[in-house]
């Protein structure tokens, strides 16, 4: 109950518009298929996630990433397609998104395996490509989660065989102190393939 308190729901900003593949948007659609999503699973893709984009304002050449509990809009966060970004996320004001999880409405739904990355393009194409398995993905919007993304986790954790935490193949180090404070719960990790960065890199 407390957790659900934390939750409010926002504003669709106007300049967050639905991804297309034709036209002035289109640059968003080249940037998910250069990141590994099939051109073929593209439309899907964006239904499925309400992925947005922006052309003008703060978040401009961003895909949006909006997170939403009960059905309500409680957060989002933006993904730079421009490779000369320095900054590569921008999430709304408050901090409201480390107080949820990456779809967690869907989440609630259970599964074979839950896996859990840093960041949400990890988690959207584990999610997306495992879903036909009964995998599905999450992510706690960086490597470091809060106590609120804990407890998400120790909730969620009864409704999956199993749930294992895939972080970047440099964060070795936090992997093992997020395994230790849900050693109540018996969440466990897994290791990438050599030679693969992050989630989001493999086939």
């Amino acid at each position: 109950e407390e957790l659900i308190e934390e939750m409010f729901p926002i504003e669709m900003p106007e300049e967050f518009v639905p991804i297309t593949t034709t036209g002035t948007r289109k640059r968003f659609v080249d940037y998910l298929i250069q990141r590994g999503f099939q051109e073929e699973d593209i439309l899907d893709l964006i239904a499925d996630y309400d992925l947005r984009c922006a052309l003008t304002g703060p978040y401009k050449f961003r895909i949006v990433f909006p997170q939403y509990f009960a059905g309500e809009l409680v957060s989002w966060t933006a993904r730079s397609i421009l490779s000369t970004e320095q900054k590569r996320y921008i999430s709304a004001s408050g901090g409201a998104i480390k107080r949820t999880l990456f779809n967690i409405d869907v989440l609630m739904e259970g599964g074979k395996i839950l896996l859990v990355t840093e960041g949400p393009m990890d988690a959207l194409k584990l999610d997306f490509y495992g879903k036909r398995f009964d995998i599905r993905a999450t992510c706690l919007f960086g490597v470091v989660p809060t106590s609120i993304q804990l407890d998400w986790l120790r909730i969620l954790a009864p409704e999956y065989s199993k749930v294992l935490l895939v972080f970047d193949a440099d964060a070795t180090a936090q992997t093992l102190a997020t395994c230790a404070n849900l050693a109540d719960v018996g969440i466990g990790f897994k290791t990438l393939p050599f030679g693969v960065k992050d989630p989001g890199d493999m086939s």
